[in-house]
């Protein structure tokens, strides 16, 4: 197989301190009018990358809420920082505390400054010849062939959340 320039997209976090208090909901409104998202922590580096955004003695919400505590994103990371003793049942929603770095739940109604991050999206198209005697525009190679793609991207550098997807033709087919 020689691998030339498919598609696939890389996106970038960039996160924006909104200094303008709002409960949870109206922050969660706000940020999605602005094609954005209340932010998801997903790893202790990107938690300390907020973390330096906080004005000193601030209290700002972030996207997770209760619901079994699930990303306003519908993200799936798996990542917590709570503070001793948090959850405790006190509120529906997750604020980041300034003062140790990290998470309590409180009630949604209070109002905070908060998180939205702009997702940056890099867009690159690959060209692939493929030779096989298999209908290689038969879905479940596809999804093979993607995968293998996928798998030699990530072990050369690019993010395990890159988007990798065919580009069809006309007639629905992926492959002349």
């Amino acid at each position: 197989m020689l691998l030339e320039p498919g598609l696939f997209d890389q996106k970038y976090s960039k996160y924006m301190l909104i200094n303008d208090p709002k409960p949870w909901r109206g922050a969660q409104s706000y940020c999605r009018q602005q094609r954005s998202e209340l932010v998801s922590v997903r790893n202790k580096e990107e938690n300390l990358q907020i973390q330096q955004l906080i004005p000193a003695g601030d209290v700002v919400y972030i996207g997770l809420f209760k619901d079994a505590f699930v990303w306003s994103d519908n993200s799936t990371s798996s990542f917590r920082n709570w503070n001793f003793g948090q959850p405790d049942g006190s509120g529906e929603c997750v604020v980041k505390l300034r003062q140790n770095r990290r998470w309590d739940d409180q009630r949604c109604i209070e109002t905070r400054p908060f998180f939205c991050y702009e997702r940056i999206v890099f867009r690159q198209i690959l060209k692939l010849k493929v030779e096989s005697d298999q209908n290689v525009n038969d879905p479940d190679i596809k999804a093979a062939i993607l995968e293998q793609i996928k798998q030699k991207l990530i072990s050369q550098g690019i993010s395990v959340h890159a988007n990798l997807q065919w580009k069809q033709q006309e007639n629905g087919d992926v492959f002349q």
